[in-house]
């Protein structure tokens, strides 16, 4: 993965953040999405430099971004007397 990819790669989470939480991407309220790249080439046999494979990677970041915001609101156990949604399942 490239540098570029690796930034869109974020960019990607970012937008399932937008789509699940709102408002998002407000000053101070820390979201923050990292990603790295080696940039090396992989044994694999995955070739992201094709538009193919990097437009499924960057769907299911997208996605299960979204996912994972909704599972852990949803799951969450309250602290200190305020109860989560959790609690309620």
């Amino acid at each position: 993965m490239t540098k570029g990819q690796a930034s869109r790669l974020a960019t990607s989470c970012h937008d399932g953040i937008a789509l699940t939480v709102r408002p998002a991407h407000l000053p101070g309220d820390g979201d923050a999405i990292f990603s790295l790249a080696a940039n090396q080439d992989s044994d694999d046999g995955i070739d992201l430099s094709g538009s193919f494979h990097m437009d499924q990677l960057l769907a299911s970041a997208f996605v299960c971004t979204s996912e994972a915001i909704v599972n852990a609101v949803t799951r969450a156990k309250g602290m200190g007397g305020v109860p989560g949604l959790g609690d309620f399942s």
